[in-house]
Formats: structure tokens, sequence, C-alpha cells
């Protein structure tokens, strides 16, 4: 019953989902297992984790990674049946449960062991067992206790330590192409100084999306910081207003106007506009807002109140309102601001996605799922072999906001998505192309 109890707390973890197929394997860091024997001048890939302080010597809990090759059509039951086979010949009483992973059990297998003395070591085991398919590979993942011999009918293994088993042993994904997985990404020397690659075709339409995004965030950031300036110097915002304002781009930049409202919907309002040279001024002043920028207003409002916004900051967020692609709707975005000089927040940006009323919110996104940031400073002091690189994971191609950010540092930035490489500097999006894997790359998270 307790093996039973353990093995559907796995189930709850995440353990059955998708998982690319290919090599090497990838995975979390640990606070708690350390690696301590690393076999990379084999062909078979080995790892081996201890708690600190302990050894391969003397431990008492330990993760081992395998590289087993096998035959062709093998299945993970027939791996597990192996690994069991051989823990028996040492065991005669130990048992081993098999968790069903259902569809998933083509390419993974599951299974906990116990063995309440182990005639060669005259001590008791507990084990959990994991296999990840690749032919002709398949690897073992074995999270494993020493203990004292113990009865059959009762478990050594504590609640903490089964946590922490778990924890670590889901953590180990087959990389396949997703590089985005700890562990999983490609050597830097593959292309940092490589060229452009050939984009497919739903590439190049998520790419012009993103860089046309990203240019007219930044052109909006402009119109806000120089028409917000101007207004306040000039003694010119409405008075009690709520600080709802919108900034509509031109078709050149930096033009465009910046319109200070007094409430949603009503109210005075006063337009600062700058000219194609950057220059602003007072524009005209009104009670009721020409439609467009109503729609604009209205869109921002409704998102700021039914939208779930992220925020990686305590300070009031940045906001910019812009048509969507099809030009039927409002693109809504919050913005964490930049708070300390040269420090880059990659995280902390909504985008949400209104209909033409800007009444209706159709969809919510997020440029990451945490909280990161890019001290460019650091970044410029970075010769020419190295870069500062980041992941994402919530797109295929990179955000507008990082297309946005560009426009902020002397360096691009090189981001690492699920299934490509790339540079993004100065409103411009490069797919980089990735040669061969260089030999004994093979390396797990760091």
């Amino acid at each position: 019953m307790i093996a039973t109890s353990l093995l559907g707390l796995l189930a709850l973890t995440g353990w059955g989902q998708d998982m690319p197929s290919g090599q090497p394997i990838g995975w979390r860091p640990s606070n708690f297992f350390v690696e301590q024997r690393n076999v990379r001048d084999t062909p078979d890939f080995h790892r081996e984790f201890y708690p600190k302080g302990e050894s391969e010597s003397k431990w008492t809990e330990r993760a081992v990674v395998s590289d087993l090759t096998i035959a062709e059509g093998t299945t993970p039951a027939q791996v597990l049946d192996g690994v069991r086979d051989r823990a028996k010949a040492d065991c005669a009483d130990g048992e081993e449960h098999r968790y069903d992973l259902k569809e998933k059990s083509a390419t993974q297998g599951l299974g906990f062991w116990h063995c309440p003395r182990n005639s060669k070591t005259a001590r008791g085991e507990v084990a959990l067992w994991r296999v990840l398919l690749a032919p002709p590979h398949a690897y073992l993942v074995v999270l494993q206790g020493d203990f004292a011999p113990y009865a059959a009918d009762k478990f050594p293994l504590l609640k903490v330590q089964g946590d922490r088993w778990i924890e670590f042993q889901s953590s180990f994904v087959l990389c396949g192409t997703d590089w985005t997985t700890w562990g999983c990404a490609p050597d830097p020397n593959r292309y940092m100084k490589s060229g452009p690659a050939e984009l497919t075709a739903e590439e190049s339409v998520q790419v012009a999306a993103s860089e046309r995004r990203g240019r007219e965030l930044y052109h909006l950031d402009q119109l806000a910081w120089h028409g917000t300036d101007f207004a306040q110097a000039k003694n010119l915002l409405v008075r009690n207003t709520q600080g709802i304002f919108v900034a509509v781009a031109a078709e050149r930049f930096p033009a465009g106007s910046v319109y200070f409202v007094q409430h949603a919907g009503a109210g005075d309002w006063v337009r600062i506009d700058v000219d194609p040279d950057g220059t602003p001024s007072a524009g005209a002043k009104g009670k009721d807002l020409p439609d467009d920028v109503h729609r604009r207003v209205q869109a921002l409002v409704t998102a700021k109140d039914k939208a779930q916004i992220r925020a990686c900051s305590k300070a009031a967020l940045n906001t910019a309102v812009m048509r969507d692609d099809e030009g039927s709707g409002w693109f809504v975005y919050f913005l964490t601001p930049i708070e300390k000089e040269g420090e880059v927040p990659i995280g902390g940006h909504t985008r949400v996605h209104m209909d033409a009323a800007g009444a209706n919110v159709l969809a919510t996104d997020y440029a990451t799922h945490g909280c990161m940031s890019v001290d460019l400073k650091a970044a410029a002091a970075l010769d020419d072999t190295q870069t500062a690189l980041f992941t994402q994971v919530t797109a295929d191609v990179p955000w507008e906001t990082v297309v946005f950010q560009s426009f902020t540092g002397a360096r691009d930035f090189v981001v690492l998505t699920r299934h490509a490489v790339w540079r993004v500097g100065k409103g411009h999006i490069t797919k980089l192309a990735v040669g061969p894997t260089p030999s004994g790359s093979a390396t797990g998270a760091k």
C-alpha cells in the first residue's frame, strides 16, 4: 500500500507527459544531490549524484544515470524487466511495483523496488527506476537509498526522501530538439559566430508580426516618455486626471500623439503632438475623444480591470495600446519598467488581446513564465565569443518585448527557443544557423 501511494505521487508530478525524442538527457540541478562522478571518456553516458558530504564509497542516498544500449524493438518494460532480474539476483525477496504509464509506455517506464536485505551488502534497499527510451539508447535514472535490513512488511523510506527523489528524478528529460529544457541547450560554439538560417513559412509570419509589434512598442514608449515630460514641464495635464493616457504612433518614427484623459469615456482631455524630428508641442483639447482614441482608452481600462496581469516589480507598469495583427482589435501591453540603469526586465510583460470595441478580453499572453532580467552593462563587457543568452518557452520566436528592448542596448540579445537560436538587435530578428554538435558536448544542466 505504501508503494502504491508513492507511485500515485509520481503521477501527480507530471510523469508520463510528452517528452521529445532524442538524446542526450537533460535535468534540473538539485539542491540536495551533487554530481560527483561524471564519466565522459566512454561511449556510454553515465552520471552519479550524492548528498553533500557523501560519495560513492559511503552514501545513504544517491542518483545514478546510465546509458543502456538496447536492441531494436526493445520496450521500456523490457528494460525494467532486465533491471529487476539483475536486482533479484542479489535479493530474492525483493519486489518491484510497476507503474502503468498508459499511452506513454512506448517511450517511458517507471518502477519502484524494495529489497529487505541484499545478500551481497547485507543492507536493505529502496529504489525508484525510471527509463527514458531513445533507440538505440535507453536512459536509466535510479534514485536509491541504503538502509539497515528491514522486515518485508516495513517501509524505511521517509516522506522527505521520497519527495526529493520524485522532484529530482522527474526533472530528467530527453532533450530531442527542445533546447529550452535544462541541460539541453546547444554549445554556444555552434552559433556564436554563425550566419543566418532560413526561416520556415510559419516562422516568417511569426517573425514579421513580432518585429512589427516590437518596433511599434518602442515608438509608443518614446512618444509616452517625451509627451509626458513636455506636458508636465508646460503644466498642460488635465486636472484630477486618473493617469489615463494613450500614445498613437504616426507612420514615421518618432512622430505621433499622446492623449491625456481625465477618465475613461468622458471628461476633458489634452493632446501632445510630436513631429517627425521629435519636437513635442501642445495639440488640441476637448471633451469628446476621437472614436479611434476612445476605443484605445476603453481597451486599456477594460484590460486593466478584467485581465490577469503579471508584473515583476512593485513600480507602476508602463502601458501601450496598438491595433492587433488583423487590424480588427487591440493589443494592450502592461510592461514592467526599467528600475535599475542598464538592467532590462525580460519577464513581467503581459499582452491582452481585446475586441474592436475594447470591451471584451479575447486572450491574455505573457512574455515569460517567471521574472528575469538582462544586465546590459555586463553584456556590453563581454567579448565577441560570449553573449547574454536567455531562454524563452512561451513562443517559438522571440517575443515583441525582446524586439522592443533590443533598441535600448548596444549589444544584441541571443534568445533560445524550443527549436532554434535567434539574435535580436535594433528591431530585427535573425534565426541563427546551428552546426553539428561538438564532440563531448552532451552535458547536464548548468
